[in-house]
Order: structure tokens, then C-alpha cells, then sequence
């Protein structure tokens, strides 16, 4: 599954004209109209029942794009309610892409030891000397040489280009998760992307189903096992669950997961690497599973007719136990596992929500 990473160059909204030159006006406004369709565009890429995972930098919530350059620019679009984009944007930016793809700031997974280092960044070819340009490509390019192994999973959404950039920086330190690397000579290629070259594609399942059988018939068993409670699962859901494609996608995912895994010890834990491949997903609390009923709820088939916990669990619904009012019988989660002697993926569970303790005297040791 592709991922993409949004530039916050993306969202700069046109420089207002500072004169009443016929010419300079005209060009502002076909600016602003195609700003304006760029944010539609975006929405559509970012929507959260999407199943294409979007994570933005903090510096994507710009304060140029505000009530005060509405105000200016509202004079050249009477027929425009210049503030409904803005809304639009702080919408899809805080509650699409924070709460439902990554939970964090793209930037929030990373420390840098020496951030002056990116001044020795060679980018090829040179589209920023910009300091902050080239730590987000060296950022990309560290997930994707890695992590993924892979060049080809994490895209760079910029505002025109469409090219391949190489980056190649000296002395990088940096750490993920607190875990400290360096390389003394960092080489990658990043993927730039304009919005208008991405393809989002149609919707293809109509239920969870659906999308589960498909991954089943392309997936296993050479790189997921899935085991005889799945079926339990699905039955403990609603037609209306999902999106469908959102977990077809997740399944999906597993595959890069399991080649990932596959071609080494990885320096990551697992609900990390599912995370920057775009699968929102948690290990179970400690205190949860010391509940005896949340640990017997999570004892699933491994796929040799064993019985084993699965505590590690992908989260691509967009509801939540709280939010899914009722049976909440709309949440899906797909609780997973890593056979290291099979070298496979196995899957336990794909169905509603599990229990969860909700009073302190749920508890052990209250």
C-alpha cells in the first residue's frame, strides 16, 4: 500500500496583489481558484473513509490561510464563501489525518542529534535549498531505506513537481522511537508527487466480506495465515462495517509487513513498522491484559489449530468502542500476530471491538 506525505507547501495560499493592475488581478484569481480546488482535492485524498493512509508535518497548519486574508481576498470572489475553505482545512487536516491515519505529526516520529547536518545534503535534482526541505526528504528516505527496504512506499506530495529526487547527506544522527542510529553517508531516492497525480481509485468491496475473502484468495497462505476464528469474527459485524476497502487495504499492508519482516531482524517493533506503513494499530494495555476476560477474549486459532493471545491489533474502522453506539457491531478490528518460524503473518481476528475493562474495579489489583 502507498502512503503519502503532504509538503505544508501545498497549503500557501496566493500572495494577494498589492496594486490594481487588470493583468496581476486576473492571474491572482485563477491562483486562488486553482488553491481552492487543491484543498477539494486534498479532502478527497485525505477523506477518512479513504483507504489511502496521509500523514501531514505540523507546519501543514499554516496561519496564512485565515479570517484576516479572507477578509482581502473576499472582495475578488463575490460568489465564493472564501470561509468555508478554511474551515474545510483545519477540518480535514486536525480530524482526518490526526485522528483517524496517525495520531501524530510526521515529524513527531523522529529526533535529529545534529540538524545542521541537512546543510550537507546534496538533493539531485536541487529544488530547495531550504533546510526544512531537505530534513523531510531525508526523513522519507529513512523510512523507506530503513524500514520499508523499499523505495517505492512513501510519496512526497509537493505543490508542482513530479520527479525523483536523490538525496545523499553526511554524518546523519538520528533517532526513532529513542533508538539511536547514524550513517556516515545516507543515500536515497524520494518520489515527489503533485496532488494531481494521484490516483485514488473507486471503491471495490461492497462489505468486510468481501474484502477479507479477496485477501485470503491473494494472500494466503504464502504471506498471511488465517486462522478458523475469522470467521466467528466477521460474523459479529454489520454489513454497514468498515469501509471495506479500508481493511482490505490493512490486509494488504500485512504483506509489506511480512516481506519486511522477512528480510531481517528489524531494529523496530512491530507496532511501529505497521504504523509508518500507514496501519493505525496498538498493543493491548498491560493492566488490560491482566484481566483474566481480556485475555481469554483475545485467545484465537493461530492457523495450526493452537490457541494462542493476540494482543498486537490493526485499527482501520473509523469508529471507536465509544462512538459505536449500541451492539457496536460498525467497529473492526483485526488482531494480528508474527510467526518468526513460518515467516508469515497470522491473523486471529477480524470482527467487532473485544471487551475492554471500563470501571477501576475491573481491574486486578484495585
Amino acid at each position: 500500500m502507498n502512503s503519502y506525505v503532504l509538503d505544508p507547501s501545498i497549503f500557501e495560499p496566493p500572495v494577494l496583489p498589492d496594486d490594481k493592475n487588470t493583468e496581476n488581478i486576473k492571474k491572482y484569481k485563477s491562483d486562488v481558484l486553482n488553491f481552492l480546488d487543491l484543498i477539494k482535492k486534498c479532502e478527497n485524498l485525505i477523506d477518512k473513509t479513504s483507504h489511502t493512509p496521509v500523514f501531514i508535518f505540523r507546519g501543514t497548519r499554516n496561519d496564512d490561510f485565515n479570517k484576516e486574508y479572507v477578509k482581502k481576498a473576499q472582495c475578488y470572489f463575490p460568489s465564493h464563501p472564501l470561509d468555508s475553505y478554511v474551515k474545510k482545512l483545519n477540518n480535514f487536516i486536525i480530524d482526518d489525518v490526526c485522528n483517524h491515519n496517525m495520531g501524530d505529526y510526521f515529524e513527531g516520529w523522529f529526533e535529529f542529534d545534529d540538524t545542521p547536518s541537512f546543510k550537507f545534503s546534496v538533493l539531485n535534482p536541487a529544488l530547495s535549498d531550504s533546510t526544512k526541505f531537505k530534513e523531510r526528504i531525508n526523513m522519507i528516505g529513512i523510512l523507506n531505506e530503513i524500514i520499508y527496504k523499499r523505495t517505492n512506499n512513501l510519496y512526497f506530495v509537493h505543490k508542482k513537481n513530479n520527479s525523483i529526487v536523490s538525496i545523499e547527506t553526511k554524518n546523519i544522527r538520528y533517532r526513532i522511537k529513542r533508538k539511536k542510529n547514524s550513517e556516515p553517508s545516507f543515500l536515497s531516492k524520494v518520489e515527489l508527487k503533485s496532488i494531481d497525480n494521484i490516483n485514488i481509485g473507486e471503491k471495490k468491496f461492497a462489505t468486510v466480506r468481501d474484502a477479507v475473502n479477496k485477501a485470503q484468495e491473494l494472500f494466503s497462505p504464502k504471506y498471511i495465515i488465517f486462522g478458523a476464528d475469522v470467521e466467528k469474527g466477521l460474523d459479529t459485524i454489520d454489513v454497514s462495517a468498515g469501509p471495506p476497502d479500508k481493511i482490505f487495504s490493512y490486509l494488504e499492508t500485512l504483506v509489506d509487513f511480512c516481506i519486511c519482516k522477512s528480510l531481517g531482524e528489524q531494529k523496530f517493533e512491530d507496532d511501529f513498522i505497521l504504523k509508518v506503513l500507514g496501519c493505525w494499530c496498538t498493543f493491548e494495555k498491560s493492566e488490560h491484559m491482566e484481566n483474566e476476560k481480556v485475555k481469554a477474549d483475545r485467545l484465537f486459532d493461530n492457523g495450526f489449530g493452537e490457541k494462542k493471545v493476540f494482543d498486537l491489533h490493526l485499527k482501520p474502522s473509523t469508529y471507536s468502542m465509544y462512538n459505536d453506539i449500541g451492539t457496536q457491531r460498525k467497529t473492526v478490528r483485526i488482531h494480528i500476530d508474527w510467526d518468526s518460524a513460518n515467516k508469515k503473518v497470522v491473523v486471529g481476528w477480524i470482527g467487532k471491538h473485544l471487551y475492554l475493562p471500563k470501571r477501576k474495579k475491573d481491574f486486578p489489583n484495585y
